[in-house]
């Protein structure tokens, strides 16, 4: 048995909701042999608090933070295939239950329940192909919505007012994971992991719990001598509800742009096509959609090997397109931008820039400085909008980039 915890801190700043800080507690209990024939029980509790640090005469608890996140999961591996698929080989049985509850302060509040029961099993003694089966998986979302974020959001986009809806849904999901060569220190390795979800079962709300969901991920990396490398990744993601009535959960839905995705825009900014949100105002990007297609390229190398200092230059394309046009996220223009089209290359968007890694073994600390290098969108009657013409010299470059901060690669 064992008990672990961690605590972290962050600092956000620059955004549309103004400074603050973020702490986040996670505690964990593990016991390894739960019955006395090596189940692996885990359970985990943990607690996000996101404190506002702007100026207010009338500071109250609840004006106090930005954001609470609490979560709850318990995760019991039995070393075995048990019933239905009592199969003799080797394989996993895993049950799981876990309450997640957000509130975000004049947003929405949001519970979500999930149960599941499925099998894990590598497909050969090697380990390089693993298979993720839950036979069973039972959802519930409770959402609830803010009359700040009803009024100046909801009420004007039915596409994203249907998606805040309580449901209740019964699915399946299944992973493909190959891997080869990610311990080599020369040559190539691949990544390749496969996703399917479908919900095809409504056990309550409006029909906008029935869906179905497929995406890939695919990663190709070369390693050089002198601890280079050049790591690519490619991602494609498609979703959509079995009723033309009903619209995808939000919650399913998908989204780029942040740490780990296209650098140059924040989480949830970017997309769907050429649509551009500029009335946020003290609202943080939501946008989402039912198709993805996101697309990396890094040349990694050291810097200075006694810091334990790498660098990267990186490049950033995809974006995030709707099925059917969504009349209230029209161009500015008012003509229609936001579905996918024959033109959707016109309306990829691409970033790129420099970054920083300190590469402690254990984990990585890293820094990505990002810039706008073409946008979906038209910008002065272009969609160019870095170039040496206007952007010219030390100052402009550092003010005009987008910074991302975050522990690990971020493919």
């Amino acid at each position: 048995m064992s008990i672990g915890g961690d605590l972290e801190v962050s600092n956000i700043s620059g955004t549309t909701v103004g400074n603050s800080i973020g702490t986040n507690v996670n505690l964990s209990f593990k016991n390894k042999n739960l019955f006395r024939g090596a189940e692996k029980f885990e359970f985990n509790i943990s607690n996000s608090l996101e404190y506002s640090l702007e100026k207010n005469d009338t500071i109250t608890l609840k004006s106090l933070f930005n954001s609470i996140d609490i979560g709850i999961s318990a995760r019991v591996s039995f070393p075995k295939f048990m019933v239905p698929l009592p199969l003799k080989r080797p394989g996993k049985t895993i049950l799981s239950l876990s309450y997640d509850y957000l509130s975000r302060r004049n947003f929405y509040k949001y519970r979500t329940i999930n149960a599941s029961y499925g099998y894990e099993w590598f497909e050969t003694s090697k380990k390089n192909k693993k298979h993720i089966y839950n036979i069973a998986s039972l959802d519930l979302l409770q959402p609830s919505v803010e009359p700040t974020f009803e009024e100046l959001v909801l009420n004007d986009n039915l596409f994203l007012k249907n998606s805040f809806q309580n449901q209740l849904f019964l699915g399946q999901n299944y992973s493909f994971i190959h891997q080869t060569g990610l311990l080599k220190k020369l040559g190539s390795s691949f990544y390749f992991r496969g996703n399917l979800e479908v919900a095809p079962i409504e056990l309550a709300g409006e029909g906008a719990s029935q869906y179905y969901k497929g995406d890939v991920d695919f990663r190709y990396k070369y390693n050089l001598p002198n601890n280079r490398s050049i790591a690519t990744r490619i991602g494609v993601g498609y979703g959509n509800a079995f009723s033309n009535k009903a619209t995808l959960p939000y919650v399913k839905q998908y989204y780029v742009g942040g740490p780990s995705s296209i650098r140059a825009w924040k989480i949830r900014e970017l997309g769907p096509g050429a649509y551009l949100e500029d009335n946020l105002g003290n609202l943080q990007p939501y946008q989402t959609g039912n198709i993805k297609f996101e697309s990396s390229a890094e040349y990694r190398f050291n810097l200075i090997k006694f810091f334990y200092l790498e660098g990267a230059l990186f490049l950033d394309a995809g974006n995030i397109w709707t099925i059917e046009e969504d009349p209230d996220r029209p161009c500015p223009d008012g003509a229609p931008c936001n579905a996918i089209s024959n033109n959707f290359l016109d309306q990829i968007a691409v970033g790129g820039g420099w970054g920083f890694r300190f590469d402690f073994t254990y984990f990585i600390i890293r820094l990505d400085m990002a810039y706008k290098l073409r946008t979906p969108y038209k910008v002065n009657d272009s969609h160019q909008v870095y170039s040496t013409n206007n952007h010219f010299g030390l100052r402009p470059a550092l003010k005009d980039a987008v910074y991302n901060l975050a522990i690990g690669y971020p493919f």
